[in-house]
């Protein structure tokens, strides 16, 4: 980290989202999330994914597709 600055803010929220450190054989320790609460009162978003076919025609006649590898840096690429 550079020049980062990290602001704390007081919460007032019903869920928690306790942080934990996890030590890497080697390396600097991590910070956690446990997020296991929130997952718990979520509600899942369930859509069925389409058949290839149907995906294929919509593209018919599209000149140029792309995709993007954010699995790497998905944080880095402003939303």
């Amino acid at each position: 980290m550079k020049d980062d600055i990290l602001v704390l803010e007081e919460s007032h929220s019903v869920y928690l989202y306790p942080l934990t450190e996890v030590q890497r054989e080697g390396k600097s320790p991590r910070i956690c999330v446990d997020a296991r609460k929130i997952n718990q009162v979520t509600l899942p978003d369930r859509t069925k994914v389409a058949a290839m076919q149907e995906i294929l025609q919509r593209f018919h006649g599209t000149q140029y597709i792309t995709s993007l590898d954010l699995i790497i840096a998905f944080l880095q690429v402003p939303l």
